[in-house]
C-alpha cells in the first residue's frame, strides 16, 4: 500500500471516529450551560490549552481549523465564564496567548468524566464495533 492510501485511510478512520464522537458529545450539560458557541470547539480549545500550555491566537487557529474571527468570538465567550485567560506573550507583548483557567479545567475534566462514564451507554454494539474497528485499522496503519 502506497503512503497517500495509508494517509488517506487514516484520515478516513480518524474522521469516522470524529464523526461518531461528535454526534455524541452534543448530549453532554456542557451544552446547556455555554449555549453561544459550538460545544466541540469549546472542548477542543480547552484540550488544546491543557495539554500543550499556553497558545498564541495564530497556534489555535490552526489546530482548531477556524477562522480567527471565529475563534476571536468563541475566546471573549470563554474569558466571560472564565474557563480560560488571556494575556500578553512573553516573547512579543503585541501577541496575545491564552491559557486554561482552574475553573476551564474542572469544566473540561467534568466533560471527560461523562464521556468516559456514559460512552458504554451511548454507543450501541455497532457503534463500539466501528470505533474498534477504526482504531484497530488506525494502529496496524502506523505500525507498517
Amino acid at each position: 500500500m502506497s503512503d497517500t492510501m495509508e494517509k488517506n485511510n487514516i484520515g478516513k478512520y480518524l474522521f469516522e471516529l470524529n464523526m461518531i464522537l461528535d454526534s455524541h458529545l452534543e448530549s453532554f450539560d456542557f451544552k446547556k450551560k455555554h449555549k453561544k458557541n459550538s460545544i466541540n470547539t469549546q472542548i477542543k480549545l480547552l484540550f488544546i490549552l491543557d495539554t500543550y500550555g499556553r497558545q498564541t491566537t495564530n497556534q489555535l487557529v490552526k489546530k482548531l481549523l477556524i477562522a480567527k474571527s471565529n475563534l476571536s468570538n468563541l475566546c471573549k465567550d470563554m474569558l466571560c465564564n472564565n474557563l480560560i485567560k488571556k494575556f500578553p506573550c512573553e516573547k512579543v507583548s503585541n501577541i496575545v496567548c491564552y491559557e486554561i483557567t482552574d475553573v476551564g479545567k474542572i469544566m473540561l475534566d467534568e466533560v471527560l468524566e461523562q464521556v468516559l462514564c456514559n460512552v458504554n451507554n451511548l454507543f450501541n454494539k455497532k457503534n463500539k464495533t466501528c470505533v474498534e474497528n477504526a482504531l484497530n485499522k488506525i494502529i496496524s496503519t502506523l505500525n507498517k
